[in-house]
């Protein structure tokens, strides 16, 4: 019977890429409490609370967010409740909360009226940067957020210092 070679270098290679982002990551100042995806998003999502301190971060492609008229988008206001129980300091907040919280975000950012022209600022890039979308979230408001803000940049994640001093920005302008 002949010898069988397999090949690990896919799987190798695979195993570098998420260690390197892992390691970019947590260089970047953010504690990784769950398993990383050794491909790296397009777009960066950061759901920060007016009223509480903490941030959700999470990455996706752009293909993942519904475009306008799809049956998967919903009303602002069910994401805003629904955070207003993610966001209490009481409540635990498991990997199932995580994911329940991105795929709602990620199907009520379209509902909002100004999305599609903010998503078109945001997604216009030249492919060497990706969008970071910082989603500040009003739960006095059903409608739509505080603000939404995007900056581009070449890391996999803005640091917290960053992302403070953009919102430190948007607070000294209102």
């Amino acid at each position: 019977m002949p010898a069988r070679v397999i090949d690990f270098t896919a799987h190798l290679n695979r195993k570098r890429q998420t260690e390197a982002l892992k390691e970019k990551i947590v260089a970047s100042g953010w504690d990784i409490d769950c398993d990383i995806s050794s491909v790296d998003s397009e777009v960066c999502f950061y759901l920060i609370d007016s009223k509480e301190s903490g941030i959700t971060l999470f990455g996706c492609s752009k293909e993942t967010i519904p475009e306008k008229g799809s049956p998967e988008i919903v009303h602002w206001g069910h994401f805003v409740l629904a955070w207003d129980v993610i966001a209490d300091p009481d409540m635990p907040f498991d990997n199932k909360h995580k994911q329940d919280t991105m795929e709602l975000a990620i199907r009520a950012l379209p509902s909002l009226p100004e999305w599609q022209e903010f998503a078109d600022r945001a997604f216009s890039t030249d492919g060497t940067k990706k969008p970071h979308i910082l989603v500040l979230i009003d739960r006095a408001s059903l409608d739509s957020p505080l603000e939404l803000i995007v900056a581009h940049s070449e890391s996999p994640v803005l640091n917290p210092e960053s992302i403070q001093s953009i919102v430190d920005n948007y607070v000294k302008a209102q």
